[in-house]
């Protein structure tokens, strides 16, 4: 459906750009690029949309652990389920 297109939004589509003429010329045969293009970053509803500035430094883990490759954030919906009322035995249980 059209109103889904470009729902998902992905590491490939940040796009660089310069912020003067000096840097447009430093980098214009190899300008600062995505690694790795198909990182899901967000996920849309129709009518929604990122704008957002990004500046990137370059370092390592040994200067700092944010520069770490290593570390790894996710989340994980665990739903907790409670019975209410009459306990649940016998062949009821085992569905």
């Amino acid at each position: 459906e059209q109103r889904w297109r470009h729902s998902s939004v992905y590491s490939g589509d940040i796009k660089w750009e310069p912020i003067d003429e000096e840097q447009a010329k430093r980098y214009a045969d190899n300008p600062p690029r995505i690694v790795h293009d198909d990182i899901l970053i967000a996920k849309l509803r129709p009518g929604q949309r990122i704008h957002v500035d990004m500046f990137a430094a370059k370092g390592t883990g040994a200067v700092h652990a944010k520069w770490s490759p290593v570390a790894t954030a996710f989340y994980r919906m665990v739903p907790e389920i409670e019975i209410i009322g009459d306990d649940v035995v016998g062949e009821v249980a085992e569905q």
